[in-house]
C-alpha cells in the first residue's frame, strides 16, 4: 500500500497545460508557490488534507477570480465558501 503524498514534487511546476488539482486524504500540509505561476490552473480541490494556509501567490488569483480554490470538511472558510459559490453561480 502506498503511503498519502507528503509534498508536491517540484516537476509539477513544470506542467503548464495543468488545469486542475485534486488533493484528496493527503499529507500535505502547504502549497508550494510555483502553483500561482501555472498560466492554465483553474482549479485546486483540497478534500480531507491538512492544509492551513494558502500561499499569498495563490490566494491572490483566488481573489481576483483566476482560479477556484475548494475546501471541504471541517476545512472550509467563509472566503473559500464565498468562492464555491460565485462558481456555480457562474457555471
Amino acid at each position: 500500500m502506498r503511503s498519502p503524498l507528503a509534498a508536491l514534487p517540484d516537476s509539477v511546476s513544470k506542467l503548464t497545460a495543468l488545469k486542475f488539482i485534486l488533493l484528496n486524504k493527503t499529507k500535505i500540509t502547504s502549497l508550494p508557490d510555483y502553483l500561482g505561476n501555472l498560466p492554465a490552473l483553474e482549479k485546486i480541490e483540497i478534500i480531507n488534507c491538512g492544509i492551513k494556509t494558502i500561499p499569498p501567490i495563490i490566494q491572490q488569483l483566488a481573489d481576483n477570480g483566476k482560479l477556484y480554490i475548494i475546501r471541504t470538511k471541517d476545512e472550509f472558510r467563509v472566503g473559500y465558501l464565498r468562492m464555491i459559490l460565485r462558481y456555480c453561480k457562474e457555471n
